[in-house]
């Protein structure tokens, strides 16, 4: 029996072949679709706490593209060439940050109205435990203006952008596993920072330990921008979220030093980016207990996650993953040779 065109568009779409196409890969679109669902969930159950209308069209509007993009690849695989397979890589890649970014601000927040004790006082007795002081390093680190503009745009503007640059690198590079490494790094150990958060939530050591010789040096707001937004959701009236100006409200462990450190170990490979990346992380390492106005033991406890991730990355994940996509071969859309001798100039 012949089958009608329609028909026979149908047969070829089948889940197991869209999960195969689902770059970076069909679990991570998954974990976005639970924190959706957990998210709703909780909204939904809430007497108090409520979201603006844009956050729900906003992740209806990025799904259905998705949806589209890997839709489209699926039904026409003969239309890509090295470029448009890079486009479409990096067009999918930045959908599903955007989804997890929305969501995970969201649980962040939620997560923090559970009105759990705050722990400012355990925090900072256990970095005195250890001989820190927060304040004699703040003044120190900001003692020269060029010093504390390079700590503060690299906390503030390299870490976000940092990953972005690096992913997008490593597509075009035609590194599947490397991207994907990235991307479930970054989705692991922030679920984990948030969950444990949760027990932990805090103000802020700008707020607490800040005196006016070293408020004078940074900008206003440094560190406590977060505090109004905590406060607000641990109090009892009406919360209404604002996903475009949700701050992170995750103290211990600091998240900000798990993607530093993301940022280092997946810039390895040649040594010009093994030098820029630990450079980059080292930096945003450094000014994270200033601009993030994180205790110490907040950062040794994001470094402890990420290693914590990286581990069963290495030893229980990465195996299983393949270099390339579904139905293509590891040395499928080769770059062009006059972009492959720029690239590997170094």
């Amino acid at each position: 029996m012949q089958l009608t065109a329609a028909q026979s568009t149908l047969r070829t779409f089948n889940l197991a072949e869209f999960k195969q196409w689902a770059f970076p890969h069909w679990l991570l679109w998954s974990a976005v679709l639970a924190l959706f669902a957990v998210n709703s969930l909780w909204l939904g159950l809430s007497a108090r706490i409520s979201i603006e209308p844009n956050w729900m069209t906003g992740n209806a509007i990025l799904t259905v593209a998705a949806f589209a993009i890997i839709s489209f690849r699926m039904l026409k695989p003969d239309k890509f060439d090295w470029f448009l397979h890079r486009l479409w890589s990096i067009l999918l890649y930045v959908l599903l940050s955007a989804l997890l970014m929305r969501n995970l601000q969201v649980l962040n927040h939620l997560t923090m109205s559970t009105n759990m004790p705050m722990a400012d006082d355990r925090l900072m007795a256990w970095d005195v435990a250890l001989g820190f002081d927060w304040l004699a390093y703040s003044k120190w680190l900001t003692a020269s203006p060029l010093v504390t503009e390079i700590l503060f745009f690299a906390y503030n503007q390299i870490t976000f952008s940092g990953l972005a640059a690096l992913a997008v690198t490593l597509i075009i590079l035609n590194d599947r596993r490397r991207a994907l490494e990235i991307i479930y790094l970054v989705v692991v150990t922030a679920i984990v920072c948030i969950v444990m958060a949760t027990a932990f939530p805090a103000k802020a050591t700008m707020a607490l330990l800040g005196d006016q010789e070293l408020l004078t040096r940074l900008q206003i707001g440094t560190g406590v921008l977060h505090v109004d937004q905590l406060l607000a959701l641990r109090g009892n009236g009406p919360v209404l979220l604002r996903p475009d100006d949700m701050q992170g409200l995750v103290s211990f462990p600091s998240f900000h030093t798990c993607m530093a450190l993301i940022i280092a170990w997946c810039s390895r490979g040649w040594w010009y980016s093994t030098v820029i990346g630990i450079a980059i992380g080292a930096a945003i390492i450094a000014g994270t207990p200033i601009f993030g106005g994180h205790y110490l033991v907040d950062v040794l406890g994001g470094m402890a996650v990420t290693a914590g991730a990286i581990y069963v990355w290495r030893t229980k994940i990465e195996r299983h993953i393949s270099n390339h996509i579904a139905d293509t071969q590891p040395n499928s859309f080769p770059l062009p040779k006059a972009l492959k001798r720029i690239l590997n100039a170094g």
